[in-house]
């Protein structure tokens, strides 16, 4: 093998060894870019299922605001109504039922006059009167604690919501920080891999080449050796030809020596 041709053998192989290296390096890279896959798509999953938290709670918490709200409206409808019986908030329902009671008993056990027990009786209508306006203040009353008390587990449920979408929200944003920290390395594993692969490709064209230019050489080397062997053996068949012309004619002029002299008979 000449110098050139060796120089390509020499080429070929080393870009072929280099095409290896850089296979080795690609798969090197795509196993560490599907690594970090596997630990993104737990990430999103989770992240995913934090903002469907979120957004449920959100909605929750609509719900209990708008709820509140009604209340708040049915509570204020309640306490317009409770100024309309003019009470104090200091109302004294049992004294006035038993001064009730005490008129009634006496108007239906004692003796007296007339007008007496007229003005008794209308002063117990009176007192009938003061207590059915009491019940339906206190029914009134009552509708109202327990509006209040509607309101304030509504607010406390909703402070509840607040937090638990608080919550969901920091880890939610917690694995976008880490996803996003994920992709930035994988856009970079990614250049890396592209950057790889084309060196991969460039590297075997060149190795192609380079074997393709010593396929060229050798097949040129073999067709020379071809026609120099054809050359050789045809400058052998020739020589062989002359060789044997000069025998002939060395064997034919011996045989006319020998027959001048006499010394060969033809008859």
């Amino acid at each position: 093998m000449d110098e050139n041709a060796e120089t390509l053998t020499e080429q070929r192989d080393r870009l072929n060894s280099r095409v290896k290296e850089l296979i080795l390096k690609s798969k090197d890279i795509s196993a560490h870019i599907g690594g970090m896959h596997e630990v993104s798509d737990p990430m999103r999953k989770q992240e995913k299922k934090m903002d469907k938290i979120a957004a449920a709670l959100q909605g929750n918490l609509k719900k209990l605001k708008n709820e509140k709200k009604s209340l708040a409206k049915e509570l204020k409808a309640l306490s317009l109504s409770l100024e309309s019986f003019g009470m104090g908030k200091s109302v004294d329902f049992r004294k006035t039922i038993e001064e009730m009671k005490k008129l009634d008993w006496m108007v239906q056990t004692e003796v007296m006059s007339a007008k007496r027990e007229d003005a008794l009786s209308r002063k117990v209508i009176e007192l009938e009167k003061k207590v059915k306006g009491y019940k339906q203040y206190a029914k009134i009353k009552d509708g109202m604690d327990l509006l209040q008390e509607k309101i304030a587990d509504i607010a406390y449920a909703a402070e509840m919501h607040g937090d638990l979408i608080t919550d969901a929200l920091d880890r939610k944003y917690k694995f976008q920080g880490n996803i996003f920290k994920n992709m930035r390395k994988l856009k970079k594993d990614h250049i890396k891999l592209k950057k790889t692969n084309d060196a991969i490709n460039k590297t075997k064209k060149e190795a192609d080449a380079a074997h393709g230019k010593l396929m060229i050489l050798l097949k040129s080397r073999k067709a020379e050796k071809t026609v120099y062997i054809k050359q050789k053996k045809d400058e052998i068949r020739k020589a062989k030809v002359q060789e044997d012309k000069d025998i002939e004619k060395s064997h034919d002029s011996l045989f006319e020596q020998l027959k001048k002299k006499g010394k060969i008979s033809l008859g």
